[in-house]
């Protein structure tokens, strides 16, 4: 008989295991550390009180790991992963933890979940529909080499070691996904390099690179200064002193600009997710 519980006593050795047999067959296989967990779970809030996971005979083996955080004056939670493991899928253990987990979201006054899903995972996605989630945008994942072009504009690249987040945000066009949000970057700023381009010591552009995963989690140009070679600079920053690998995860596909700049640089759009959202 399975059975559910939050995950406020459960190990992030324990939770870890369970994830990574959940996704050892996933669309793109994923297998973490203890210690990459660790720092996934603190950047994104996590909120083991109102996470689950299904128990059979006392082993974990489906989990959801919801994260928390105030948004527009909306308490929201954020799946962070779902998984079963391969031998206790087929029992609609999702909606089941989701049918324990809903009652208690509510009882403390949370008002939105919201989820990420790949957009070919038509399991996940009839589970998440049946729940009652609705979707909200469709984002793009690219990953390459980055080709690296000549700046003919004379700016300043540089490492930055103290940044103002909330004036940075004036920069988007979009709002950046959970995990790609500032909220998750400030959390590991340890783990993340922030480059910013400046033109006469004023900041016109920034991008935010994690050197282990290779991963750019943000890039932008204040608007004024856009389609001048700015992102180009930076990126080509990135490609000399770093790496010219790289992956960009969750750009809104209604962007044009973005897709039109990451394909330039030789970018390809590898996987899509679909956001998804429920209001309870």
């Amino acid at each position: 008989m399975i059975t559910f519980s939050t995950l406020e006593n459960i190990s992030i050795q324990t939770v870890t295991g369970t994830f990574n047999a959940a996704f050892s067959d996933y669309f793109i296989p994923l297998q973490l550390t203890k210690e990459q967990m660790a720092i996934k779970l603190k950047s994104e809030d996590f909120a083991p009180q109102y996470s689950v996971g299904a128990f059979y005979k006392n082993n974990l083996v489906g989990i959801i790991l919801h994260c928390y955080r105030t948004i527009d004056g909306n308490k929201c939670v954020y799946n962070g992963g779902t998984g079963v493991i391969p031998s206790q899928r087929r029992q609609h253990l999702t909606i089941a933890m989701y049918d324990f987990i809903i009652p208690k979201l509510q009882q403390n006054g949370i008002n939105k979940v919201i989820l990420e899903v790949i957009e070919h995972n038509i399991q996940a996605l009839k589970s998440y529909k049946k729940t009652g989630f609705k979707q909200t945008r469709r984002l793009r994942s690219y990953q390459g080499k980055i080709k690296i072009l000549n700046c003919s504009k004379k700016l300043d690249i540089k490492i930055i070691h103290k940044i103002d987040w909330t004036a940075i945000e004036n920069f988007w066009s979009i709002r950046p996904s959970w995990q790609n949000d500032s909220a998750s970057l400030q959390n590991i700023q340890e783990n993340i390099i922030l480059i910013g381009a400046f033109q006469h010591d004023r900041l016109i552009g920034y991008s935010v690179y994690n050197p282990t995963s290779k991963r750019l989690q943000q890039i932008a140009v204040a608007n004024q200064f856009r389609s001048q070679g700015i992102g180009r600079a930076l990126l080509t920053y990135i490609a000399k002193n770093y790496s010219e690998d790289i992956a960009l995860i969750n750009v809104d596909d209604s962007h044009n600009d973005t897709i039109e700049f990451l394909e330039k640089f030789g970018l390809q759009n590898s996987i899509n997710l679909l956001e998804m959202e429920l209001m309870i």
